[in-house]
């Protein structure tokens, strides 16, 4: 919300105040409700693919519009940096530099450490809700390393972009703004590039979809949470959704009175702390239900393998024949017991 408010305030000169961040707020609360009443299908697929879209145009322009040749040629220098230094860097503590990294620790790599755990259990459900029907496989690439990639071009283009004006035309301004208000740096960018009007806004544009999608998608996941799904492929009453929707907002203020950015990080931390013991069990559960579907798959093809007659007993047996008896039950309460009451009625 500061950098929106920061963002209408350098295209409109609205002022920068808690109020009126509260007011944005509500605004994108609101369009967050009606973005997850309407579904996953479609209010929140079309407002990602928009973002997604949007984000991608304002990306090229940068690309187009420097040094095009100089800007690719670092995209793959960034890329074979991080992946020549992904093992180093994971391993590496600081345990013999001095306080100035280990602060450096504390802040950059513990706090993203600790957000990516907390937004494990919306992202998680949420990319599971999305991609039922795939195989792993899909859903590691989908998930993964195609998000990945994007972000090492995106963050390679601007980044570079910044460094260039830093380093070889003295735009000194910039690079303290990075480290000061990290929030407002995108905007000065942009005014280094023809069209800053029409950038400026896409920018706004982005942050407030990009505010909209997180919202609605966490609404959407936490509904799901707290209610007793029909079927797998259908979600929380809406009555839930707006509900948590709400709960959202109004969270969000509070953090947002409470001291903002550092806030919120301080939350993010905190409520990763215990999430990430619950991360060992999901691991294990995962293990679990990835053998007990591989038993699964075994009998249907022993199903398929076998005669198409015989006694419907042993058939059944085969169909049932799972790795323990829970899984035995699972098969009957959700695949035969709904087929038997639907046959039972037209015989």
């Amino acid at each position: 919300m500061i950098q929106l408010n920061y963002g209408l305030n350098y295209m409109f000169d609205v002022p920068e105040t808690l109020t009126v961040q509260i007011i944005l707020i509500g605004l994108v609360v609101i369009l967050a409700t009606i973005s997850v009443v309407t579904g996953g299908e479609k209010g929140i697929r079309r407002l990602s693919e928009f973002n997604m879209l949007l984000a991608l145009a304002l990306m090229l322009f940068v690309l187009f519009s420097g040094d095009t040749l100089v800007l690719l040629d670092k995209v793959v220098n960034n890329a074979g940096d991080y992946l020549s230094g992904f093992v180093a860097a994971s391993f590496d503590t600081y345990a013999f530099a001095d306080e100035g990294a280990q602060e450096w620790k504390m802040w950059w790599t513990i706090f993203f450490w600790g957000w990516w755990i907390a937004w494990t259990p919306f992202v998680g459900l949420f990319l599971a809700r999305i991609s039922r029907g795939r195989t792993i496989r899909q859903f590691v690439a989908g998930a993964l390393f195609i998000p990945l990639s994007f972000m090492m071009v995106w963050m390679s283009i601007f980044g570079n972009s910044g460094i260039e004006l830093v380093a070889n035309q003295g735009v000194v301004e910039l690079g303290e703004q990075a480290l000061n208000s990290p929030q407002t740096t995108l905007y000065t960018l942009l005014e280094y590039y023809p069209y800053v009007g029409i950038t400026a806004a896409v920018v706004t544009v982005l942050g407030i979809v990009f505010f909209i999608t997180s919202a609605d998608s966490g609404a959407l996941v936490l509904a799901n949470f707290t209610s007793i799904l029909s079927d797998v492929n259908h979600d929380a009453p809406v009555k839930l959704r707006i509900f948590w929707s709400a709960v959202i907002g109004l969270i969000t203020v509070a953090l947002l009175m409470a001291g903002g950015l550092n806030a919120l990080q301080s939350a993010v931390v905190i409520a990763a702390l215990p999430f990430s013991v619950v991360i060992f069990a999901i691991m294990v559960g995962t293990y679990k239900a990835l053998k007990l579907e591989g038993s699964k798959a075994d009998a249907r093809r022993m199903i398929a393998g076998g005669a198409p007659g015989g006694d419907w007993r042993e058939r059944l047996d085969r169909a049932l024949d799972t790795s323990n008896r829970a899984g035995a039950a699972a098969t009957i309460e959700h695949s035969i017991r709904p087929a038997m009451t639907q046959f039972g009625p037209r015989a």
